[in-house]
C-alpha cells in the first residue's frame, strides 16, 4: 500500500514569514504529483472536443498498462 502525506500549509522560503495555508486543490495537485511518481505512471492522454476544451481521458504507467479517468473516477 502506498501512503502520501500532504502537509496542509506551504512553508515560505524566508523562516519569519507566516505559513500558506494549501487550498483543496493545492492539496490534490501535490498528492496527485506524488501519486505519479511512486506508481510510475508518466504519460496524460488528453482529449475533448471544441466548445469544452482538452481534458484527461487515460493514464499511462511504465510498465505499459493504462486507465481511462472515467473508469478511475468511477465509484
Amino acid at each position: 500500500m502506498i501512503e502520501i502525506k500532504i502537509h496542509e500549509c506551504k512553508f515560505a522560503d524566508n523562516p519569519f514569514a507566516a505559513q500558506k495555508r494549501l487550498s483543496q486543490v493545492e492539496m490534490f495537485l501535490e498528492g496527485f504529483k506524488e501519486l505519479c511518481n511512486k506508481t510510475g505512471m508518466h504519460k496524460v492522454d488528453m482529449g475533448g472536443i471544441k466548445a469544452t476544451g482538452a481534458f484527461p481521458i487515460r493514464l499511462n504507467f511504465d510498465d505499459g498498462t493504462y486507465i481511462g479517468t472515467i473508469k478511475c473516477l468511477k465509484k
